[in-house]
């Protein structure tokens, strides 16, 4: 444990893992406190797993599989002043990757997004009020879905790439937010103008984007791609 709080405290100083008086924590859901609850560190891998699985099974079902599999550990972790759960998981290498899913409670949305969260399709909605605040590499904060304070509203950026398309743009810009981020320059974003069955976009900074792709499809295999290591 001091060898991976060590690791961690390269990122963020103050980090804590917590692991006593658990079920006292206000902040927290009651699914986090089942799980760390469980006497054992087996059952708590297993009930993590289940909360995945009873909420996401067909979304994310290749992320759940690699979970599954090679998830070794879960802690309850603490950094400027708010509750994660860090997800310790081997890469194909076997070498431990972390992975830091955000608490739903404290969420903080762009108030652009707030102002059309109802648009938002419902399962993307479920991701971050029922399971995580982002879910992504504790290093970067990228390679995943995004925390809530991270996402992406494309109306605020600068997009350079909005001189060389190819193509006339296909969202609109001051309703398109990404999601996920690749940590490279890479988003999946969606239009909430525009967003049935969950249709996004494959935005990139300095390449074509790809419209009308399936979010759950390319989140589901790029977090398990992040996973890999």
């Amino acid at each position: 444990m001091e060898e991976t709080l060590s690791y961690l405290k390269k990122y963020h100083k103050d980090v804590e893992i917590i692991s006593s008086k658990i079920d006292d924590i206000k902040e927290i859901p009651e699914s986090w406190k089942k799980i760390f609850c469980a006497n054992s560190k087996e059952a708590k891998i297993d009930e993590t797993v289940q909360q995945w699985k009873g909420l996401f099974a067909n979304e994310l079902r290749n992320t759940i599989m690699y979970l599954e599999e090679n998830l070794i550990d879960v802690n309850l972790i603490k950094y400027k002043g708010k509750y994660s759960i860090l997800y310790s998981v081997l890469s194909y290498e076997k070498r431990v990757l972390y992975y830091e899913g955000g608490n739903y409670n404290t969420a903080h949305f762009p108030d652009k997004l707030k102002l059309q969260w109802d648009k938002l399709p419902e399962a993307i909605a479920k991701f971050y009020e029922k399971l995580h605040d982002g879910f992504f590499y504790y290093a970067s904060g990228g390679m995943g879905m995004l925390q809530s304070n991270d996402i992406v509203v494309f109306d605020d950026e600068e997009w350079g790439i909005l001189d060389d398309l190819a193509q006339p743009l296909n969202i609109c810009l001051s309703t398109t937010f990404g999601i996920f981020g690749s940590g490279m320059g890479g988003y999946v974003a969606v239009d909430v103008s525009d967003c049935d069955n969950c249709k996004a976009t494959l935005w990139f900074s300095n390449r074509q984007p790809r419209y009308n792709i399936n979010f759950w499809d390319i989140v589901d295999e790029w977090t398990v791609i992040g996973l890999q290591g």
